[in-house]
């Protein structure tokens, strides 16, 4: 009776346990391997406790895995730091000239390099943020705008090499 009941008692942590492994290999796979590469542009703020900047990388990497694995990678490297703000975009001169994220453009005459932004990284410790937004490339000013779209990949759950996954935001 009682290798029945060790069998048992091994089968249900095997079934309850199933979707919380898949969940934490689902995001193990998506910080792990090499980041994307990417080069970086402008700076908006280097300081001890924040980094601020613009950075180019392909559009192929434009995805919730790879951006997920950048996030992991990027959190690595700053890791002194309690807030990091990342702007992401698909042309390297957009990501040095880019220098109005507020306003909504740089100041440079006729060239809007918004159009070339398609997703920030935020990682806020005292606001308890870590969040990805992308925009979708047919709709490159949605920026924080709130609309999410239907395909939203609303969180990749499970804890990776830095802890839990950025909460993952299509716009």
């Amino acid at each position: 009776m009682t290798r029945t009941r060790e069998v048992l008692t091994l089968v249900v942590w095997l079934i309850i346990s199933t979707p919380m492994a898949a969940s934490t290999q689902e995001c193990a796979e998506a910080t792990c391997g090499v980041p994307p590469k990417y080069r970086v542009g402008h700076i908006w703020e280097d300081a001890p406790s924040s980094i601020m900047m613009n950075i180019s990388m392909r559009k192929a990497d434009f995805t919730p895995s790879r951006l997920i694995c950048l996030a992991g990678a990027l959190k690595q490297k700053y890791a002194s730091r309690k807030h990091i703000n990342i702007l992401m975009f698909t042309d390297h001169r957009a990501a040095e000239r880019y220098t109005a994220p507020f306003t909504g453009d740089s100041p440079l005459p006729r060239t809007n390099w918004a159009l070339r932004k398609h997703a920030d990284y935020i990682f806020d410790v005292d606001a308890g943020e870590d969040t990805i937004y992308i925009r979708h490339f047919d709709e490159p000013n949605a920026a924080h705008s709130g609309k999410v779209s239907a395909d939203v990949d609303d969180r990749v759950k499970g804890e990776g090499p830095g802890g839990k996954c950025p909460k993952v935001v299509w716009q």
